[in-house]
């Protein structure tokens, strides 16, 4: 293991009651042996300090590996983000009616469960509701479909 590198994809799904000992075995590992950890996930867990435990982490825990992201998003860019005001749940509904593609994301789980039940009884044509609670397997099937329907409305080239 000695000048490894470890990486943990999708870190933000580390198993909480593991947390502290496994940062604490990588700080181990990065201090001692020369190993360096890169931390994969879109949602940044918050490592530095946890629940009022310092794990004992380097100041850089959140250093960013590409030299300029916001170029870097630029460059690949392929959707249009449109910041909508706060919508309650009733404008979503009504928004989710009125376009043929939408894409919803909502600040947490219960709230898009709750989201996704209160819309289901309209039937719209191919609405899902996808979370990491799901199994992977149900993920990749769930993401396969969604694909294939983009593929079918809009056919490349």
């Amino acid at each position: 293991m000695a000048n490894a590198i470890i990486i943990l994809d999708e870190a933000q799904t580390l198993p909480r009651s593991l947390l502290l000992p496994m940062t604490r075995a990588l700080v181990e590992l990065v201090l001692r042996y020369g190993c360096t950890v890169v931390l994969c996930t879109a949602t940044q867990p918050a490592l530095a300090r946890r629940e009022g435990i310092d794990l004992g982490l380097p100041l850089d825990i959140d250093r960013e590996l590409a030299l300029d992201p916001e170029s870097l998003a630029r460059q690949l860019a392929r959707t249009r983000i449109r910041h909508q005001s706060v919508l309650d749940d009733a404008a979503l509904e009504a928004m989710l009616g009125a376009r043929e593609q939408i894409l919803v994301i909502v600040n947490s789980r219960r709230h898009a469960l709750d989201l996704y039940r209160q819309v289901k009884p309209a039937d719209f044509e191919g609405l899902v509701h996808l979370t990491t609670r799901r199994y992977a397997s149900d993920r990749r099937r769930i993401l396969a479909e969604v694909r294939r329907r983009l593929m079918t409305a809009c056919p490349a080239g």
